[in-house]
């Protein structure tokens, strides 16, 4: 039987989130990760422009982060 090894950071990734905008919450022993619902609906206004016009580069690596 084999141990999974856990990835070991030496930074946080600089696409991370600022502060209350994401929780972590356990269910089943498993981390849930939830956007706040201002990151939700961020997500959801650029996700309906993408569908009817082009974003911006800055709006396409916001969507992508």
């Amino acid at each position: 039987m084999t141990t999974p090894l856990l990835l070991t950071l030496h930074s946080l990734p600089a696409t991370l989130p600022l502060e209350g905008a994401i929780s972590i919450e356990l269910q089943e022993g498993i981390p849930i990760f939830r956007a706040s619902s201002i990151v939700q609906n961020r997500i959801t206004a650029l996700l309906a422009k993408q569908k009817i016009s082009l974003l911006t580069p800055e709006e396409e690596q916001e969507l992508a982060s």
